[in-house]
């Protein structure tokens, strides 16, 4: 887990599904697919609401570039 000052945690679990998914997808190994999990699921709790909290691909990779440019293919 990544440490971060919490606002909502509505669609936390949801947004770290969506990501390890993705990552899946991609075969990406799934500790790696966790780690890229986590990290949007703290995003995702730093907003308020679900789906406006959830961050787009490009602004994950604008914020963690060598870690969700593996998403990106």
């Amino acid at each position: 887990a990544y440490p971060v000052p919490v606002t909502d945690t509505s669609g936390a679990g949801d947004s770290f599904l969506a990501a390890v998914t993705a990552a899946l997808v991609r075969r990406i190994p799934l500790n790696k697919g966790c780690e890229l999990a986590s990290l949007y699921a703290a995003q995702t709790v730093q907003k308020w609401g679900t789906f406006p909290a959830f961050s787009t691909l490009e602004e994950m990779i604008s914020l963690y570039p060598e870690l969700f440019s593996l998403l990106k293919a």
